[in-house]
């Protein structure tokens, strides 16, 4: 079925179909569009997502799908699915590898793509029928953007129903040229099944190689920054796909005190390992990145965590003036033991109680108050 024959897997790796090209490979076949999916544990999805593949308008497809040490049926799924996606034209490659996460699935996955574009969504979410034939015909439209952001209808899983867009609907298309601050600050979403790629300048400043952290996850920033910091992104405000709001997904799962921290901290690990792909000043965007995520994220949650020595930690990188700091450990220590059950997680976009409001105030770091300047390098549309 692969050109390979069809063994048994057993080996960390097997490849189907695919050589892993130079870390240096800049050929593109044109007018291709390369789709990255990492596989994990989605045999309840997955076939949609196929379905969305295979209905496709667009037919110069190049399909990486890469299984990521699944261990439900989401492996057999994809091995008969591939010459139905093959039946269509697609050029169709796999990857079997053991678990990596996320970033580490994506990562092979760059290895392998040849497309003149990129795009790499999660196979839980899926396509509109016209999605990639649009979004050609506006990256044809404005040939000098890296980048461009689309909207999507948000499904919710657990109801079955449709609930709300992401993303600006409607209106002309824009340049984001603030794209890459606020993805540095967290300031919106990196959901990749709304982001396409030129490949050509997200291979300068990216490469075929992205951190894989402990636990595997948060590619999408990796990504994401080096391409907007040096080019520009292009925002239309139509829906080209469907993302899926699952209960079980890992940011609906991590909303106790300690999977929190551990994510937040994994966030930050990957913001900083990407730091040196950057063009700007290393150490300046170190510092704002630490500020920004300990405190604004990680201490929130350990205060309301009453996790003390996670705090501590966070203090002490957290560029707070002696005084603020100080007064900040005073308070988290102070709710620990004597209030240890007067407020929980404040979740998602829910108000935060009137007691970690004013923690916050103490420790906020103000986004606005630094101003990360784009390269003078950059691409201007």
């Amino acid at each position: 079925m692969f050109g390979h024959g069809d063994p048994e897997i057993t080996a960390p790796i097997r490849i189907f179909n695919t050589t892993p090209l130079s870390p240096s490979s800049t050929e593109f076949r044109h007018d291709c569009v390369s789709i990255i999916s990492p596989c994990y544990n989605v045999e309840r999805f997955i076939g949609r997502f196929f379905d969305s593949l295979v209905g496709q308008s667009y037919k110069q497809l190049e399909v990486i799908l890469v299984n990521d040490g699944s261990t439900d049926g989401t492996g057999e799924l994809i091995r008969v699915s591939v010459p139905r996606l093959e039946a269509e034209g697609y050029i169709v490659k796999m990857v079997e590898q053991e678990n990596r996460g996320l970033a580490g699935a994506i990562d092979a996955g760059l290895k392998h793509f040849t497309g003149e574009f990129l795009t790499w969504p999660d196979p839980d979410d899926w396509l509109t029928l016209d999605s990639i034939e649009r979004r050609v015909e506006l990256m044809r439209r404005f040939p000098d953007a890296g980048l461009l952001r689309t909207a999507c209808r948000l499904y919710l899983d657990e109801r079955g129903e449709f609930g709300g867009d992401l993303g600006r609907v409607g209106g002309d298309p824009v340049v984001l040229d603030d794209l890459f601050s606020r993805l540095f600050l967290g300031r919106t979403h990196y959901h990749p099944v709304c982001y396409f790629a030129r490949s050509s300048p997200f291979l300068a400043s990216t490469g075929r190689s992205i951190h894989v952290a402990e636990g595997g996850n948060s590619q999408n920033l990796q990504m994401l920054l080096p391409l907007t910091e040096r080019f520009p992104t292009i925002e239309v405000g139509e829906i080209c796909a469907n993302y899926t709001v699952r209960a079980d997904s890992r940011s609906h799962r991590d909303v106790t005190p300690g999977p929190k921290v551990k994510r937040i901290m994994m966030l930050l690990d990957n913001l900083l390992q990407t730091i040196p792909k950057l063009a700007g000043n290393h150490n300046e965007y170190r510092r704002v990145a630490e500020q920004a995520w300990l405190r604004n994220r990680l201490l929130i949650t350990a205060f309301e965590g009453n996790l003390v020595s996670d705090g501590e930690a966070a203090l002490g990188r957290s560029g707070l003036s002696a005084v603020r700091r100080l007064l900040a450990r005073a308070i988290l220590h102070g709710k620990a033991r004597f209030f240890p059950s007067s407020n929980h997680l404040t979740p998602e976009g829910g108000s935060a109680p009137y007691a970690t409001r004013a923690f916050r105030k103490v420790v906020r770091f103000d986004p606005d108050s630094v101003s990360l300047p784009l390269p003078s390098t950059r691409v201007d549309i």
